[in-house]
């Protein structure tokens, strides 16, 4: 018995750490976005905010505060459909044959 409560009580303290982790590196990407160290539509700002929103929705799922829950999973799914896009527009332009002015 005293395995399973050490083992409930890890899991606990993984599950903190996740949220803090997630909520410090959401200040950070925030912050690095605000005073123009990232832009808003880098992929390191992108991966930023899907990380820390990933991380935070294993907090808030746990313990089951649903409206923080969704409010991550939008905000996972936008940096995931910014990447995207991002990727798709990047393709496009090597595609494309580059036409120089002379």
């Amino acid at each position: 018995m005293a395995v399973n409560i050490k083992k409930a009580i890890m899991i606990e303290i993984l599950i903190d750490v996740s949220g803090w982790a997630g909520a410090i590196i959401l200040i950070v990407a925030y912050g690095l976005t605000s005073f123009d160290y990232l832009k808003a539509d880098s992929a390191a700002y992108q991966w930023l905010n899907i990380l820390g929103s990933v991380l935070l929705i294993v907090n808030t799922a746990y313990y089951e505060v649903l409206p923080s829950t969704l409010l991550n999973s939008v905000w996972c799914l936008f940096g995931l459909v910014a990447i995207l896009v991002s990727a798709r527009k990047l393709r496009q332009q090597k595609r494309s044959p580059q036409v120089s002015v002379s």
